[in-house]
């Protein structure tokens, strides 16, 4: 019964990435909050891949503690999907900041 011990490890494994997301997300809403316009560096701090990858790493993770505990693998079968999580996870989050790239400037909205 190695699962259980995994689905902890991997749930510990998200309290760090939501650490650092949330340090991040403050400090946009603080640079936001007295901002009537979208600023560029406003801007920039939404397109942090950070925030995307920690995101994707987050559910990855989450959706393989849910295949844990569904189908309560041994030890190296549950090494081996929470990995595959965090791999499956961060590739996907590049994959989707390649695709959508940075925001468009608000001039480039209009014109």
């Amino acid at each position: 019964m190695a699962w259980p011990k995994l689905a902890v490890a991997a749930l510990v494994l998200i309290a760090p990435f939501a650490a650092l997301t949330g340090k991040r997300m403050r400090a946009v809403r603080r640079s936001s909050a007295g901002a009537s316009t979208m600023k560029s560096d406003l801007a920039g701090e939404l397109q942090d891949p950070f925030l995307k990858i920690s995101l994707g790493v987050r559910i990855a993770v989450f959706f393989g503690i849910v295949l844990l505990m569904s189908a309560k693998p041994e030890l190296w079968q549950s090494i081996a999907i929470v990995v595959g999580s965090v791999v499956l996870g961060i590739l996907l989050s590049l994959v989707a900041w390649r695709r959508t790239g940075p925001l468009p400037a608000r001039g480039e909205l209009q014109g």
